[in-house]
C-alpha cells in the first residue's frame, strides 16, 4: 500500500504489512524519523519519468551482488583417461569451494584409473601411467570428495556433457545413487551470453583477459574456472539490471503515459514496450485503474493506442474489441433465414477452418509457419527447422502419460506424417536443420531423417 501523507493520515496507523515509498519528505513533516531513499534524483535526458527511475532502480536493487543466490558453491575438473564419458577412468580430481567470492578450500588428487590412460590423453594433461599407480582408487577416494563437496552447488565446464555424467555413473557405482547436489554448466551460461561465438575455457581466457600458468591440469584448470565463474556472475548482473522485471512494465507505461513523461529515450523505450501489453488481455492495470478512478476504460485504451500509434505509425497494437465484434457480425450475416442448429454448425465449422493463412499472398518474403498451418499450401522453398530427436518427434510421442494413452507406435506415425506434410511443401528445394548442441545441452538428430538416410553429423 502507498498511502499519501497529510493531516488525516500518519505513520502510526500503519501496520507492519504496509508500504510506504517516501519520495519527498514534506518540510513541515521533516521532524518525523522517517527513512527516505532519493531515488528519484536520478533524472535525465533519457529517462524523465517518475516509475522509469523507480523501475531502474529496482532492477538494480534485484540484481545486486548481495542478491546472488551463489555465495556458495564448489568448482570443479576432471582429468581422464579418454574422452568416453560412458567408459573413462578418473586419473585426476580437483575442486575449490567457494564461499561468498573467496576460495575457502582446495581439494586435489590423482586417481588410478585402473585402466590405460590413452595416448592422446596423456598428450593433453601429461599424466602418465607411472605417476598414478600407487594413487588411491576413486573408490578410497570418493568419501573424501563427498565429504569436501556437502551439499554445495556444483560448477564445470561443459559439465552437463561430460564431468557430471561421469561423477554420477561412479556414484551410483559406489553408493548406488546419483549425487543430489544441484549443477550448473558455465559453458551454458557462456553459450547463453555470448551466442555464436567460442566458449571454451581457453576463448573465454581470452575474451576476459585471464593468464593461467598451467592448463589441462585439473586444479589449475578450476582455479581459472573460478575466475571465469566470477566473470560470468557479473556479467549476468549486468545484463538483469537491463532486462529484469520486465512483468512489470505495463505499469511503467501506464505512469509515463499519465504523468506525460515520454518524451526521454528510455521512458518512449518502456512506454512502446508496455503499451503494447497494456492493448492486450493480459494485463489488468489498465482496466483497475480505470475502474479505480472512475474513468472509461474504453477511452483510456483508444488514447494510449493513438498515443503509440504517433510514436511509431508501423506499431503493430491489438485492434480493439468493437472492431472483433464488427468482424463476427459481418460474418453472421451469411446465417440469416437458415435454420438456428444449421446456422450455428456452419458458423462454427467456417470458424475452425478460417486461417490467418488463407490470405497469404505471393510476395517476395519469409513465412513462418507450423507444420498444421502449412497445411494445403505450397512454396518454392521450404527450411524445416529443428530436426532433432524429441522436436521431431516431438517429446510427447516418445511416452506414455495419463493425458495421451495412445501407444507410441501410433503417436510416431502420427509424427511421421506430419513430417512428411512439412517436406511436401517444398516445390523446388527443401532444407532440414538441426543442431548438436542448443542452449549448452547436446541433441540427437531426428531418427525420421535415418529413415530417409541424410542423418549426417551437424556441427555445432
Amino acid at each position: 500500500m502507498v498511502e499519501p501523507l497529510d493531516d488525516k493520515h500518519s505513520y502510526s496507523k500503519l501496520s507492519e504489512n504496509d508500504l510506504v515509498i517516501e519520495l519527498e519528505l514534506p518540510e513541515e513533516k521533516s521532524e518525523q524519523k522517517v527513512e527516505s531513499l532519493p531515488i528519484y534524483n536520478i533524472k535525465n535526458e533519457n529517462r524523465q519519468g517518475s516509475l522509469s527511475n523507480l523501475f531502474k532502480y529496482l532492477q538494480w536493487y534485484t540484481s545486486r551482488n548481495e542478491n546472488n543466490p551463489f555465495n556458495k558453491y564448489v568448482v570443479l575438473d576432471l582429468e581422464t583417461t579418454d574422452k568416453d564419458k560412458n567408459t573413462c577412468g578418473i586419473v585426476e580430481i580437483a575442486a575449490v569451494r567457494i564461499e561468498n567470492n573467496v576460495i575457502s578450500d582446495e581439494l586435489n588428487s590423482l586417481i588410478n584409473p585402473e585402466k590405460t590412460i590413452s595416448k592422446s590423453a596423456q598428450k593433453v594433461h601429461q599424466i602418465s601411467q607411472e605417476d598414478v599407480k600407487k594413487a588411491q582408487t576413486i573408490e578410497e577416494f570418493w568419501p573424501k570428495f563427498l565429504d569436501f563437496i556437502g551439499d554445495s552447488i556444483l560448477i564445470a565446464h561443459n559439465g552437463y556433457n561430460f564431468d557430471f555424467p561421469i561423477l554420477d555413473i561412479y556414484s551410483k557405482k559406489i553408493s548406488g545413487k546419483k549425487l543430489s547436489n544441484s549443477r550448473i554448466d558455465t559453458l551454458v551460461i557462456s553459450r547463453n551470453l555470448f551466442p555464436g561465438e567460442s566458449n571454451s575455457i581457453d576463448a573465454l581466457m581470452q575474451r576476459f583477459n585471464l593468464k593461467a600458468e598451467k592448463r589441462h591440469r585439473a586444479l589449475e584448470d578450476v582455479q581459472i574456472l573460478t575466475k571465469i565463474m566470477k566473470k560470468l556472475q557479473i556479467l549476468r548482473l549486468e545484463i538483469g539490471q537491463l532486462t529484469s522485471l520486465e512483468m512489470f512494465l505495463d505499469i511503467i507505461s501506464l505512469a509515463n503515459f499519465l504523468e506525460e513523461k515520454i518524451s526521454g529515450t528510455e521512458d518512449k523505450i518502456f512506454f512502446i514496450a508496455g503499451g503494447r501489453k497494456l492493448q492486450s488481455a493480459y494485463s489488468k492495470i489498465r482496466a483497475l485503474y480505470a475502474k479505480t478512478f472512475k474513468i472509461s476504460d474504453d477511452v483510456l485504451r483508444e488514447q494510449i493506442r493513438e498515443k503509440l500509434y504517433r510514436l511509431n505509425p508501423n506499431l503493430l497494437s491489438y485492434q480493439n474489441n468493437e472492431h472483433l465484434l464488427e468482424k463476427i457480425k459481418q460474418l453472421a450475416t451469411q446465417y440469416d433465414g437458415v435454420d438456428f442448429e444449421e446456422a450455428t454448425a456452419n458458423f462454427l465449422t467456417q470458424l475452425s477452418l478460417n486461417s490467418s493463412q488463407d490470405q497469404l499472398e505471393n510476395i517476395n518474403a519469409i513465412s513462418l509457419l507450423t507444420y498444421h498451418s502449412a497445411k494445403g499450401l505450397e512454396f518454392e522453398k521450404v527450411i524445416l527447422m529443428g530436426m532433432e530427436n524429441k522436436n521431431m518427434p516431438g517429446f510427447h510421442a516418445l511416452r506414455t502419460d495419463a493425458d495421451d494413452d495412445r501407444p507410441i507406435p501410433k503417436k510416431l506415425e502420427e509424427q511421421r506424417r506430419l513430417f512428411y506434410v512439412g517436406m511436401t511443401r517444398a516445390k523446388t528445394e527443401l532444407v532440414l536443420s538441426a543442431v548438436k548442441n542448443r542452449g549448452g545441452w547436446e541433441h540427437e538428430s531426428s531418427p525420421f531423417l535415418k529413415d530417409i538416410k541424410i542423418n549426417r553429423n551437424i556441427d555445432n
